[in-house]
């Protein structure tokens, strides 16, 4: 039988709405700070089971292996641009990882594509631009954002043109 457990704190709701999303528990204990036991317990109330351990890869570029994941990373880094913009952040700030953004921008962008690539690949996308990893360019011919990796196929171009 699960037991149900209620957010007690603000980052226990962004813990839940990234479990929710389907986010892997290390990554949600980087971006909120509660411990690993309190989100397995978060976890095990919201799915019903208890979760399995996942590996999160090193470089966000090495997951994107098609043009069409690299059009929706695209899309969806366009929400988060805007998402920030609207939340009173400038426009290419690209500093620092914002989990409320993160979240806003996730939870419209899914709402609003067919293939959504998954909140983890969202949160490697946006951690590994901001450590600079990843950079952003404008296409010249579209005006798009796109990420850019020399050394992956799939992000060396504007996947929208």
């Amino acid at each position: 039988m699960v037991r149900a457990t209620v957010p007690q704190t603000a980052d226990e709701d962004f813990a839940a709405a990234f479990i929710k999303c389907g986010m892997r528990l290390s990554t949600v204990q980087a971006l909120t700070g509660i411990s690993p036991r309190r989100l397995r317990v978060l976890y095990k109330s919201i799915h019903g089971r208890s979760s399995s351990p996942a590996r999160t890869p090193g470089h966000s570029h090495a997951s994107i292996r098609s043009f069409g994941q690299s059009l929706e990373v695209s899309e969806f880094i366009k929400y988060y641009d805007s998402t920030a913009c609207r939340q009173g952040y400038d426009s290419g700030s690209w500093r620092s990882l914002n989990p409320k953004v993160l979240l806003d921008s996730y939870s419209f962008y899914v709402r609003m594509t067919k293939f959504p690539i998954n909140i983890n690949l969202a949160f490697e996308i946006i951690r590994d631009i901001c450590g600079g990893r990843l950079s952003i360019r404008t296409c010249a011919s579209c005006g798009s954002l796109y990420p850019f990796a020399l050394e992956s196929q799939a992000l060396n171009k504007c996947p929208m043109c």
